[in-house]
């Protein structure tokens, strides 16, 4: 085994950095990048319609799960749990 494949963080770098390169950042790109952003009103609005939706999928999820609330005698699983008893009456 060569010597290069013995250490695998070897290969990876210029990999990276190649791919750095091709799609326009790398160290002079990363230079103009700001970690300070403050998120325009746009994205303050992107971000809470979606913590907004998570928070009511979460919310019906657990509503759902703990009281299905399926108490009508004409629901269907009515008709397969009734169904499955006259099959199961039937047995040899």
């Amino acid at each position: 085994m060569s010597r290069a494949l013995d250490k695998p963080h070897t290969l990876v770098t210029p990999l990276v950095a190649w791919c750095a390169v091709v799609a326009g950042s790398g160290p002079a790109r990363a230079a103009q990048h700001r970690a300070d952003h403050t998120p325009t009103p746009l994205e303050w609005l992107i971000i809470g319609a979606a913590v907004l939706i998570v928070a009511a999928v979460l919310v019906y999820t657990v509503k759902y799960l703990v009281r299905p609330g399926e108490t009508s005698a004409a629901h269907i699983k009515r008709r397969i749990l009734h169904n499955g008893d006259r099959q199961g009456d039937h047995h040899d």
